[in-house]
């Protein structure tokens, strides 16, 4: 610390260079305020070769508050140089600016100035200036910057200027000083807090039991202990309370004083409020670990399912056996409520009486504990609960449950499922059996597909669907002839679907020659058939069967003597076919005379091929194909077909468009829907740039009459270049 005859020396010094200083100062001052961080390391770096007699001529330039902007810039100056040394780069000159500061404290006459000057050291003070601030603890219009500085400084001697204030100061400022003790930590302070904690005044009270808080100091243990009792309290300091003694009990454990913290967080458990009760498990944990598991079963009997939750939490992270046993020896006499969440809880336990306990649950007479095991059981809880649960499943009419345990019981590895579902479908009930069946469906073992076959024979619809599904995914060459037949018999379409992706599914796992068969098998059928629905379906079948032969085998049929309902619903399976042949098959149809009846049907079809179109989509070779055999029978035929095409922005699709750009009774829609098709749209969407479609934007550009249509275009076509 700086000695007085050190300051007197000092200020002799700034007497004597003031002269000089002030020429220099006004210049100095002139790059204030600094506008950026270059121009205030110019700034500052002339300012500190003055080092501290020229920082205290700059504290000196500043006026009372109220002197309007006097003392702008050197207010700048002042709270600039204190940021450029308060940085890594320029710490070394924070003791001179400081001891600048310190000095014209001393000189300073008016509060509101020395506030200002303290408020700098907040920021940039050490040691050397404490003295210079001690003396601004006296005054109330400089004690709380002063205050704060000291807080900031802190050490030895900074709380022992504090400490002492606290003798001559006031209700209000001795609540200052004790809170920033407390901060600061300042051990010799412990004494004066613990008094002022028996203070009649709240807020002065509340105020010396935080800082004993912050103190970790045992002397708060009792005084706290007393105020929770305390009945008439505010909810705002009955909060405070809380708070600061969670805070103690912490401390106090922290620091090893087990004893005193566990008197607080004893005190804490028998509040009111939730937060305490956890509070004090918590503590009680960490001040005794394992030994405190007893209190944490108990905790399992509080009605506030955030406090049990807590003491869960806590007894986890014990993990011991233990603590296990207690809480599984507990569990058997909570209500439901509580059993249940207990029961979640085990389930995240790598213990075997956890476990056990978990399965046992699935079996309870409480849906509410069943469901919380069923949510939560892991596979080795499942495989010890493999018969509760298919009990549950079986038994249970609600939905969700039923749901629960079939999650759970998918934990099971195999056989140990499919095994248990196969046995159970014998004796379940129609929801029951729909669930067994996906649950057979996920896990695809076809020693089983001769079972699910059997239950294709079930009255309940949603059975033979969960059948079919599951077949899907297991059955074998011999099961084809069967689902062949469910294709064909089936009542509904629905029904159908499910029979048709079946046998496609199993045909395609099979050798090729099985799907090749199946698709002739149908082919022939059709021939017999006269039913548009069934029709429909067996040309769906060699569609999944054999995707780019049956396009053929569709368009033949769609020509010949058929009732002209299936010779459309043939049609209609072309326009959402995706293998390219579709399109190309659709193209014939639509200029063959002979497909007069189905000619809107075939139109519809080509125009959803368009309207779903890729890049391999054969549209121009399908234009083209339109365009000469008369496919395009009118112009609102042609406006159909553009309209199509403009849903897609591809270049196939624009080379399509710009192929009606040469026929007069629909060259103008023909150019909107080049436009349409390649123009930009957007900051996000550009259009297209091949040089296909720039040529045919070019052509349609000569085309249209449309001022805007020609105008989009032009845009366009200036943005490529």
């Amino acid at each position: 610390m700086k000695s007085p005859t050190l300051r007197a020396a000092l200020c002799a010094a700034l007497f004597l260079c003031a002269p000089l200083f002030a020429a220099d100062l006004d210049a100095l001052l002139a790059p204030f305020p600094a506008q950026n961080a270059a121009a205030l390391d110019a700034a500052c770096a002339p300012l500190m070769a003055g080092g501290a007699p020229l920082v205290a001529e700059l504290c000196g330039r500043i006026q009372p508050e109220g002197s309007a902007d006097a003392d702008i810039a050197p207010r700048y100056a002042l709270t600039g140089l204190v940021k450029w040394v308060g940085t890594p780069a320029n710490a070394a000159g924070r003791p001179a600016v400081a001891a600048g500061i310190a000095t014209a404290l001393g000189a300073a006459a008016d509060a509101s100035v020395k506030a200002f000057l303290a408020v700098q050291l907040q920021w940039i003070g050490g040691p050397d200036e404490v003295p210079a601030l001690t003396a601004l603890l006296a005054d109330p219009a400089t004690v709380d910057p002063a205050i704060a500085a000291l807080e900031s400084i802190g050490g030895e001697t900074a709380g022992a200027a504090l400490l002492a204030a606290l003798e001559k100061a006031d209700t209000a400022g001795k609540a200052r000083l004790v809170k920033s003790l407390g901060v600061m930590g300042h051990a010799p302070s412990v004494p004066a807090c613990a008094a002022l904690a028996a203070s009649e005044d709240t807020s002065l009270r509340l105020t010396a039991l935080q800082s004993l808080a912050d103190l970790g100091a045992a002397e708060g243990v009792q005084p706290l202990v007393d105020a929770l009792a305390r009945p008439a309290v505010s909810p705002g300091e009955r909060d405070a309370l809380l708070a600061t003694a969670e805070k103690l009990g912490e401390r106090l454990a922290a620091g090893g004083k087990t004893a005193e913290a566990d008197t607080l967080f004893a005190a804490l458990g028998k509040q009111p409020e939730t937060h305490a009760r956890i509070a004090a498990l918590r503590g009680g944990v960490a001040v005794r670990g394992p030994k405190a598991a007893p209190e944490l079963a108990a905790a399992l009997d509080d009605p506030d399912a955030k406090v049990r939750g807590a003491a869960l939490k806590a007894a986890a992270g014990l993990g011991d056996a233990k603590t296990c046993a207690l809480l599984v020896k507990k569990a058997k006499g909570l209500p439901p409520e509580a059993k249940a969440q207990t029961m979640a809880a085990l389930a995240r336990w790598d213990d075997a009486a956890a476990r056990k306990a978990v399965a046992a649950a699935a079996g309870d007479k409480d849906a509410a504990v069943r469901g919380a095991a069923l949510a939560t059981m892991n596979g080795a809880t499942a495989k010890n609960a493999r018969k509760a649960l298919f009990s549950t499943l079986l038994k249970t009419s609600d939905a969700k449950e039923r749901k629960a345990a079939r999650d759970a019981l998918m934990r099971l590895p195999e056989p140990e499922l499919s095994d248990g579902a196969v046995k159970a479908l014998g004796r379940a009930s129609a929801p029951a059996k729909t669930v067994l069946l996906e649950m057979l469906q996920a896990r695809a073992m076809p020693e089983h597909a001769d079972t699910v076959v059997k239950q294709l024979a079930d009255t309940d619809e949603a059975v033979r669907l969960a059948a079919l599904a599951a077949l899907g995914t297991m059955a074998e060459e011999k099961h084809l002839e069967r689902l062949y037949a469910e294709l064909r018999g089936a009542a509904s379409d629905t029904v159908a679907l499910a029979a048709r992706k079946a046998l496609s599914d199993t045909a395609k796992r099979s050798l090729p020659r099985v799907a090749d068969a199946y698709h002739a098998m149908a082919r022939t059928d059709i021939k017999a058939v006269t039913d548009a629905a069934l029709a429909g379906r067996l040309m769906a079948l060699m569609l999944d069967l054999k995707p780019r032969g049956a396009a053929r085998d569709l368009a033949d049929y769609a020509m010949a003597s058929y009732p002209q309902e299936a010779r459309n619903q043939a049609t209609a399976l072309l326009g959402d076919h995706r293998d390219p042949s579709a399109l190309t098959e659709l193209a014939g149809l639509a200029g063959n005379a002979a497909a007069g009846e189905i000619h809107p049907a075939v139109l519809e079809a080509v125009c959803r091929q368009f309207s779903r179109a890729e890049e391999q989509t054969p549209l121009v070779d399908a234009m083209a194909a339109l365009l000469a055999n008369g496919g395009l029978r009118s112009a609102d035929e042609k406006r159909q077909a553009l309209k199509a095409l403009s849903a897609k922005r591809l270049a196939n699709a624009a080379s399509a468009a710009a192929m009606l750009l040469d026929d007069a009774e629909v060259a103008q829609d023909a150019a909107a829907a080049v436009a349409d098709i390649a123009c930009m749209k957007g900051e996000k969407d550009k259009g297209l740039s091949d040089a296909a479609s720039l040529a045919a934007l070019e052509k349609a550009k000569g085309v249209t009459q449309d001022a805007a249509v020609r105008e989009r275009i032009e845009k366009h076509l200036a943005a490529g270049k």
